[in-house]
Protein backbone atom coordinates (compact mmCIF):
# COMPACT_ATOMS: atom_id res chain seq x y z
CA UNK A 1 0.00 0.00 0.00
CA UNK A 2 1.55 3.25 -1.14
CA UNK A 3 1.71 5.74 1.85
CA UNK A 4 0.12 9.53 1.03
CA UNK A 5 2.98 11.61 1.36
CA UNK A 6 1.06 15.01 1.96
CA UNK A 7 -2.26 16.03 2.53
CA UNK A 8 -3.14 18.39 -0.48
CA UNK A 9 -6.08 20.83 -0.32
CA UNK A 10 -7.21 21.07 -3.85
CA UNK A 11 -7.45 16.87 -4.13
CA UNK A 12 -9.61 17.28 -0.64
CA UNK A 13 -11.95 20.54 -2.02
CA UNK A 14 -12.12 18.42 -5.24
CA UNK A 15 -13.34 14.75 -4.16
CA UNK A 16 -15.69 16.82 -1.29
CA UNK A 17 -17.43 19.32 -3.76
CA UNK A 18 -17.71 15.33 -5.85
CA UNK A 19 -19.37 13.52 -3.08
CA UNK A 20 -20.88 15.61 -0.52
CA UNK A 21 -24.56 15.88 0.48
CA UNK A 22 -24.10 18.96 1.89
CA UNK A 23 -24.30 22.59 -0.24
CA UNK A 24 -21.67 24.16 1.24
CA UNK A 25 -17.68 25.07 0.26
CA UNK A 26 -15.91 23.51 2.44
CA UNK A 27 -13.04 25.72 4.21
CA UNK A 28 -10.37 23.50 4.64
CA UNK A 29 -7.38 23.44 7.42
CA UNK A 30 -4.47 21.50 7.37
CA UNK A 31 -1.71 21.27 10.09
CA UNK A 32 1.63 19.19 10.33
CA UNK A 33 0.42 18.52 13.82
CA UNK A 34 -2.06 20.12 16.37
CA UNK A 35 -3.05 18.59 19.93
CA UNK A 36 -6.27 17.49 18.69
CA UNK A 37 -8.39 18.75 15.55
CA UNK A 38 -11.57 18.92 17.67
CA UNK A 39 -9.80 20.96 20.34
CA UNK A 40 -8.95 23.26 17.47
CA UNK A 41 -12.46 23.09 15.90
CA UNK A 42 -14.15 24.34 19.01
CA UNK A 43 -11.26 27.27 19.18
CA UNK A 44 -11.70 27.97 15.76
CA UNK A 45 -15.75 28.25 16.39
CA UNK A 46 -15.31 30.54 19.19
CA UNK A 47 -13.43 32.55 17.36
CA UNK A 48 -15.15 32.67 14.02
CA UNK A 49 -18.42 31.55 14.80
CA UNK A 50 -20.06 33.03 11.79
CA UNK A 51 -18.04 31.74 9.44
CA UNK A 52 -17.31 27.90 10.87
CA UNK A 53 -19.99 25.97 9.33
CA UNK A 54 -18.46 23.54 6.81
CA UNK A 55 -15.17 24.26 7.99
CA UNK A 56 -12.33 20.69 8.10
CA UNK A 57 -9.17 20.66 10.28
CA UNK A 58 -7.04 17.96 9.19
CA UNK A 59 -3.88 17.41 10.89
CA UNK A 60 -1.05 14.53 9.84
CA UNK A 61 -0.22 14.34 13.88
CA UNK A 62 -2.21 14.85 16.92
CA UNK A 63 -0.13 15.08 20.40
CA UNK A 64 -2.97 14.99 22.38
CA UNK A 65 -5.90 12.89 20.88
CA UNK A 66 -9.32 12.25 22.61
CA UNK A 67 -12.40 10.48 22.36
CA UNK A 68 -15.64 9.80 24.52
CA UNK A 69 -15.20 10.15 28.35
CA UNK A 70 -12.33 11.57 28.18
CA UNK A 71 -10.16 8.91 26.53
CA UNK A 72 -7.06 9.17 24.80
CA UNK A 73 -6.89 8.36 21.09
CA UNK A 74 -3.26 7.62 19.74
CA UNK A 75 -2.71 9.58 16.74
CA UNK A 76 0.38 10.59 17.31
CA UNK A 77 2.05 9.58 15.02
CA UNK A 78 1.31 10.99 10.81
CA UNK A 79 0.24 7.01 9.61
CA UNK A 80 -3.47 7.85 10.29
CA UNK A 81 -6.05 10.71 9.06
CA UNK A 82 -7.20 13.10 12.00
CA UNK A 83 -10.34 15.36 10.66
CA UNK A 84 -12.76 17.59 12.26
CA UNK A 85 -15.21 19.09 10.87
CA UNK A 86 -18.09 22.06 11.76
CA UNK A 87 -21.75 21.54 10.68
CA UNK A 88 -24.20 23.97 11.94
CA UNK A 89 -27.39 21.89 13.35
CA UNK A 90 -29.62 23.29 11.41
CA UNK A 91 -32.20 20.64 9.98
CA UNK A 92 -29.76 18.38 10.77
CA UNK A 93 -31.03 15.33 12.92
CA UNK A 94 -28.34 15.83 15.62
CA UNK A 95 -28.53 12.69 17.75
CA UNK A 96 -28.08 10.52 14.50
CA UNK A 97 -25.13 12.27 13.37
CA UNK A 98 -22.38 9.93 15.61
CA UNK A 99 -24.39 6.86 13.91
CA UNK A 100 -24.44 8.12 10.23
CA UNK A 101 -20.86 9.09 10.17
CA UNK A 102 -20.06 5.32 11.65
CA UNK A 103 -21.85 4.26 8.68
CA UNK A 104 -20.33 6.05 6.42
CA UNK A 105 -16.76 5.24 7.38
CA UNK A 106 -17.44 1.50 7.89
CA UNK A 107 -18.79 1.77 3.93
CA UNK A 108 -15.98 3.56 2.69
CA UNK A 109 -13.77 1.20 4.01
CA UNK A 110 -15.47 -1.39 2.39
CA UNK A 111 -15.40 0.62 -0.76
CA UNK A 112 -11.92 1.62 -0.83
CA UNK A 113 -10.51 -1.56 0.76
CA UNK A 114 -12.91 -4.14 0.50
CA UNK A 115 -12.58 -4.88 3.88
CA UNK A 116 -15.73 -5.71 6.28
CA UNK A 117 -15.50 -3.17 9.28
CA UNK A 118 -17.76 -3.21 12.33
CA UNK A 119 -19.49 -0.79 14.71
CA UNK A 120 -19.25 -0.73 18.25
CA UNK A 121 -21.92 1.37 19.48
CA UNK A 122 -21.99 4.55 18.53
CA UNK A 123 -18.51 5.72 18.02
CA UNK A 124 -16.13 3.20 17.00
CA UNK A 125 -15.20 1.02 14.23
CA UNK A 126 -13.53 -2.54 14.72
CA UNK A 127 -12.19 -4.62 12.20
CA UNK A 128 -12.21 -8.22 13.58
CA UNK A 129 -11.24 -7.60 17.34
CA UNK A 130 -8.90 -4.21 16.64
CA UNK A 131 -10.05 -1.08 16.98
CA UNK A 132 -9.48 1.07 13.90
CA UNK A 133 -11.61 4.23 13.97
CA UNK A 134 -13.06 6.38 16.10
CA UNK A 135 -15.35 9.33 16.53
CA UNK A 136 -16.43 11.88 18.87
CA UNK A 137 -18.97 14.46 18.14
CA UNK A 138 -19.01 17.17 20.43
CA UNK A 139 -21.78 20.35 20.55
CA UNK A 140 -21.57 23.43 20.86
CA UNK A 141 -24.13 25.95 22.34
CA UNK A 142 -25.44 29.09 21.53
CA UNK A 143 -26.97 31.84 24.24
CA UNK A 144 -27.76 34.13 21.49
CA UNK A 145 -29.50 31.17 19.58
CA UNK A 146 -30.51 29.70 23.05
CA UNK A 147 -29.65 26.05 22.18
CA UNK A 148 -27.99 23.84 20.00
CA UNK A 149 -25.98 25.60 17.11
CA UNK A 150 -23.71 23.80 15.68
CA UNK A 151 -21.48 20.09 15.83
CA UNK A 152 -17.59 19.26 15.88
CA UNK A 153 -17.75 15.72 14.17
CA UNK A 154 -13.92 14.28 14.87
CA UNK A 155 -12.67 11.40 13.25
CA UNK A 156 -9.50 9.59 14.12
CA UNK A 157 -8.68 6.63 11.69
CA UNK A 158 -5.62 4.18 11.73
CA UNK A 159 -4.54 3.78 8.06
CA UNK A 160 -0.55 2.49 8.26
CA UNK A 161 0.01 2.22 11.70
CA UNK A 162 2.45 -1.26 12.38
CA UNK A 163 1.13 -2.94 15.86
CA UNK A 164 4.90 -1.26 16.90
CA UNK A 165 3.08 2.46 16.27
CA UNK A 166 0.90 1.97 19.16
CA UNK A 167 1.55 2.33 22.90
CA UNK A 168 2.42 -1.36 24.59
CA UNK A 169 -0.65 -1.54 26.60
CA UNK A 170 -3.38 -0.82 23.20
CA UNK A 171 -1.49 -3.58 20.95
CA UNK A 172 -3.38 -6.17 21.50
CA UNK A 173 -6.76 -3.78 20.71
CA UNK A 174 -5.56 -1.58 18.72
CA UNK A 175 -5.21 -1.77 14.67
CA UNK A 176 -5.50 -0.27 11.35
CA UNK A 177 -5.93 -0.76 7.85
CA UNK A 178 -2.41 -1.63 6.83
CA UNK A 179 -2.55 -4.49 9.51
CA UNK A 180 -6.08 -5.85 8.49
CA UNK A 181 -4.55 -5.99 4.50
CA UNK A 182 -1.23 -7.71 5.87
CA UNK A 183 -4.10 -10.07 7.77
CA UNK A 184 -5.92 -10.87 4.68
CA UNK A 185 -3.03 -11.28 2.57
CA UNK A 186 -1.58 -13.82 5.16
CA UNK A 187 -4.67 -15.54 4.57
CA UNK A 188 -4.91 -15.70 1.63
CA UNK A 189 -1.31 -17.03 1.03
CA UNK A 190 -1.59 -19.52 4.07
CA UNK A 191 -5.06 -21.12 2.25
CA UNK A 192 -3.09 -21.72 -1.20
Amino acid sequence: MQKIKALNKNEIEKHYQAFSPLEITPKIHIFPELDSTNSYAKQFLKENPLESHGSIIIAEKQNAGRGRLGRSFASNTDEGLYISFILNTDNLPVPLITPYVSLALVRSIKSIWNIDAKIKWVNDVFIGTKKIAGILTEASFSTQEKGLSQVIVGIGINIFQKESCFPVELQAIAGSIYQALLDRASVSIDSE
